[in-house]
């Protein structure tokens, strides 16, 4: 009985989502053009620094292969080309570490500054039940939830890049080269699934309130909060499908169907998950 209850309350949320967006159709259209806004200036500032990473990373890779070449001098020069070898490679390393920190920041702060007004216009659609909040506030909570998780996938990614990269420096004796990548798209997974949860109860007071409901709502209903990702994921499917057929026509229609298809799904999607989210809370 509670398990057709629970489908019909999916059901009816799914419905609903649609409703509660066409009678706040301005303020779907205001997320939605955030939505392309940010990803226009994201996509330029990231560029931005790819160009100077990828400078830094040829460079490292001609350091890792020139140690094949090192490795056939005699001994005495052997050893001083290794410690030169090592002392470029870690320059390098530590001019990718900073490039990639203060990046990173930036991006951070547009990602919280863009996306914080977007899931706020959202939670406005969904009609949470929590109380009216003013913006900066909605901004601090959104900030430090987003931090708490973009700080745990940076600290995984790091170790995952050093284990790399001590790999291909010592061919012969690895670390569980062949898992590095899945482990760390798995915990990438599940941070963003958690994260996801806690963009959607940011109406709460509290972000300690929003981090401990995050995870009990997370782990207890986990299969109505993966039904609702799964919905989503099927529409997205659809969306690319769509996207890939117009790709065949040309450049300029795959950028009109993802504006006019793909960037509103994004928007539904927070709607959606909002009031699923709303539902298990209650």
């Amino acid at each position: 009985m509670n398990f057709k209850k629970e489908i019909d309350d999916f059901h009816y949320t799914f419905v609903d989502s649609f409703k509660r967006i066409k009678d706040n159709i301005k303020l779907f259209l205001a997320a939605s053009v955030l939505d392309i806004i940010f990803i226009i200036v994201f996509g330029f500032v990231y560029g931005l620094f790819q160009i100077k990473i990828l400078e830094k990373l040829a460079e490292m890779t001609k350091l890792i292969m020139s140690r094949t070449q090192i490795m056939q001098m005699p001994q005495a020069e052997m050893i001083a080309a290794i410690a030169q070898n090592k002392t470029s490679f870690d320059s390098a390393f530590a001019a990718i570490i900073l490039l990639l920190s203060f990046g990173l920041a930036v991006l951070f702060i547009l990602w919280s500054l863009f996306q914080s007004i977007v899931w706020k216009f959202c939670l406005k659609i969904a009609k949470t039940s929590a109380k009216k909040e003013r913006y900066i506030p909605h901004l601090l909570k959104f900030s430090a939830a987003s931090f708490f998780y973009f700080a745990f996938i940076v600290i995984i990614g790091y170790v995952a890049v050093r284990i790399l990269l001590y790999n291909a420096m010592n061919p012969s004796s690895q670390i569980i080269p062949d898992f590095i990548t899945p482990i760390f798209l798995t915990i990438s997974l599940v941070v963003i699934y958690f994260a996801l949860i806690s963009y959607a109860l940011l109406g709460q007071e509290k972000i300690r309130d929003i981090m401990k409901q995050s995870f009990l709502i997370g782990v207890k209903k986990i299969h109505f909060v993966l039904a609702a990702y799964a919905a989503t994921m099927i529409l997205f499917i659809a969306a690319q499908y769509i996207m890939e057929f117009a790709s065949k026509i040309n450049i300029a229609a795959l950028y009109i169907t993802g504006i006019l298809i793909l960037i509103p799904l994004i928007s539904w999607s927070r709607v959606f998950l909002t009031m699923n989210v709303e539902k298990i809370k209650k």
